[in-house]
Order: structure tokens, then sequence, then C-alpha cells
């Protein structure tokens, strides 16, 4: 029984002192930094935000520049990927996997989800001007194992007022581009 107990007990730790190292290793959101030009910041997340999801992002920008996985061209500028913590004084509640730009180029984007293991998962598109205006979209999906989905989205600053659409087959805008999986 003590040696049952132990063994418990280490795992136990085992978890945590993980789970710790995941939270530590997560970056800062560049949405806290970059007040003074565009921002848009392309993510996935479990429903929890208690761990970084497994799916894997891609962007290409209106350039035709790239960030996150699989990348082959050029960087978008004053990108990032990773996995990040939404709000830094509580990551255990806020982890996320982004493509995040500081800079962002008005135009239309290309959002490229790599499906790892079977569960739920949610997508969101934030845009940002010049400090507090912002913009969002969101969608909540299930993962498959090594599906590839494929989105268009277009950025736009109007009035200094930033707007995310989805851009449905014919590139028509969308506020929702298909039904939540959850």
């Amino acid at each position: 029984m003590r040696k049952v107990l132990g063994v418990l007990s280490l795992t136990i730790i085992w978890i945590f002192l993980a789970d710790l190292l995941a939270f530590s290793q997560a970056d800062k959101s560049m949405a806290y930094s970059c007040r003074q030009t565009p921002f848009v910041g392309v993510s996935v997340s479990t429903p929890d935000h208690d761990v970084a999801s497994p799916v894997q992002i891609k962007l290409i920008d209106p350039n035709r520049r790239e960030q996150g996985v699989k990348t082959h061209g050029p960087a978008i500028p004053g990108s990032h990927y990773g996995v990040v913590a939404e709000i830094p004084n509580a990551p255990f509640r806020s982890l996320i996997r982004a493509v995040e730009i500081c800079g962002a180029d008005a135009g239309q984007y290309e959002l490229i989800l790599y499906e790892h293991g079977n569960s739920r998962y949610r997508v969101s598109v934030v845009a940002q001007e010049t400090g507090t205006n912002s913009n969002s979209l969101e969608m909540h999906l299930r993962s498959k194992e090594g599906r590839v989905r494929r989105y268009r989205f277009v950025y736009k600053i109007v009035d200094q007022q930033p707007s995310v659409l989805w851009l449905d087959d014919e590139g028509h805008e969308q506020v929702f581009i298909e039904s939540g999986e959850w």
C-alpha cells in the first residue's frame, strides 16, 4: 500500500511539474505590446484553455508570406508562432497556440489547420487597430487525427475600426462560415 501511494504521489508531482513547465514556456501575447500598429491573431485553444491545443496553424498573409508550421515561403514580418498565455498572470487558464502579427497588412488571409487527436477546440481570429478597437471571429470544431482544414478571412480597417470576416468558397464575406461542432 505504501509503495502504491508513493508511486501515485510521484505521478501527481510529475504531472504538476509538466504543467508548470508548459506554463513557464508560454510566451506573453504580442497583443499587449502591439498597440501602435494593426494586430491580427489567429489561435486554437482547448475549451478550458488549460493546455495548449495539439492543432497546428499555418497562416498566409495577403502578400503570400507565411507563419506557423510547414512554412516554405518568406515569413510574415513582425509575426510569431507558438504557445501563448493570453493572460500572463493566469497561464493555467489562458493557454492558446497562436500566430500573431504586429503590423498586419489588410487583405485576404488563408488559414490552414492541421488536426491532431480527436478532441474539441476553438478557433479565434482577433483584429485590433491601435489600442482598444477590436473585432473577432470564433468557431468551435472537433479535430480528427490527420485532417487538414482550410479557411479564408479578410482583415480590413475602415475609419480606424478593424473588421475580420470569413470568406466562403466564392469570396463572399460571412460572419459564420460553418456551424459549430460542439
